[in-house]
């Protein structure tokens, strides 16, 4: 097996919780316990790893990634961004070229645990420990929703994960 090994220690202080591959695989992005997000590029069809940048947004923990095919302030759409969000309910955007901040909203009232955007980047999607899932256009007013249940009763748990699900009248 061929590759290259990422050292967690030249990019983060403490654990790391998430990791992503930008949909072009050039770019490999981890977010950890130590508040921030590392950008690496993938060189040499894979065979070499350099940290591009880091991002550190805040002291609290980093806890899920997402890409966005278009970065919200880009009026071209060609400029992929990704996202993250924090153990203080807040989620973050960055331009995947730049390392700009685009986006930042407080979307939960306690840890937001998992961030996803839809395929078109059309909709950003938070869960948290709150109960709430948070479902909004990178670039609009935020709608919150209580999570129910298949019986309808409210969920008592602490959500970890969400996904957008493709409509079954659209294609995959």
């Amino acid at each position: 097996v061929s590759g290259a090994a990422i050292s967690h220690e030249s990019a983060h202080k403490g654990e790391v919780n998430g990791i992503m591959i930008s949909p072009d695989c050039r770019h490999v992005i981890s977010c950890g316990e130590d508040g921030s997000c590392c950008v690496f590029e993938i060189m040499e069809g894979g065979s070499k790893t350099e940290v591009a940048y880091t991002v550190h947004p805040s002291e609290s923990s980093m806890r899920s990634l997402a890409f966005s095919p278009s970065s919200p302030s880009s009026s071209s759409r060609s400029s992929s961004s990704f996202f993250a969000c924090n153990d203080e309910g807040s989620v973050f955007g960055w331009e995947l070229a730049t390392g700009r901040l685009v986006y930042k909203a407080k979307h939960h009232s306690a840890s937001a645990r998992c961030v996803t955007i839809g395929r078109e980047g059309e909709l950003l999607v938070s869960c948290g420990w709150d109960g709430m899932v948070v479902v909004k256009p990178p670039s609009g007013p935020v709608a919150q929703s209580h999570l129910h249940s298949l019986s309808g009763s409210s969920v008592t748990s602490r959500a970890e994960s969400v996904c957008i699900l493709s409509h079954p009248g659209t294609a995959n």
